[in-house]
């Protein structure tokens, strides 16, 4: 019978404890945080053989779904009702891209997220197809040296915030993620 069961219990949960700490820093060795490379309004940011820049910047409330799609219903309230559109704030993003090869190219925007702190998001897709309606697709061809611009919705609803963000959203920092490894290359709003 063991004398002392909490010494023995004591000593299991320090051992895991260091293999979990080992663990950890070990992966945090073979992968660091990615450096960050970005840009802001008006600036470029090359990635291969594209160069990205955000030419303007709009934020609206939920209104602006209804201007745009009349019967479309983003999202619906606990009551079944249309979420109101005090409730909902978009940002409407025109992003130019640029194909700098000396070749007709794809760029695919399947990947590039919103992100504000802790929150991340992609954007709606029926509004994302409204938008680009010459370039609805999520991989938009660009023939050599020429420009495209590509309009993105970065939708947020009131209850993906605290009652205070939610207040100050427009004072948020919001960038457009386009890559996250090796380098994450980073569009930055205002």
């Amino acid at each position: 019978m063991i004398k002392h069961p909490n010494i023995l219990i004591s000593s299991i949960i320090l051992i895991v404890c260091f293999l979990f700490i080992g663990r950890y820093s070990a992966l945090n060795s073979a992968y660091p945080d990615p450096p960050v490379i970005s840009a802001g309004i008006g600036e470029d940011l090359e990635i291969g053989d594209f160069v990205f820049s955000i030419n303007n910047w709009e934020w609206h409330n939920g209104d602006v779904v209804h201007e745009l799609i009349p019967d479309y219903i983003a999202r619906y309230d606990s009551d079944g009702s249309s979420y109101s559109s005090e409730k909902i704030r978009i940002i409407l993003v025109e992003v130019f891209i640029m194909n700098n090869s000396d070749e007709d190219m794809t760029v695919d925007l399947s990947s590039f997220a919103f992100e504000s702190g802790a929150w991340h998001n992609q954007w709606d897709c029926v509004l994302f197809e409204e938008l680009n309606k010459d370039n609805p697709s999520l991989y938009v061809d660009i023939e050599h040296k020429q420009k495209v611009a590509i309009t993105f919705p970065i939708t947020m609803y009131d209850d993906q915030f605290t009652s205070k963000d939610w207040r100050n959203i427009e004072n948020r920092a919001f960038s457009i993620v386009l890559t996250t490894y090796p380098y994450k290359y980073v569009l930055m709003g205002v």
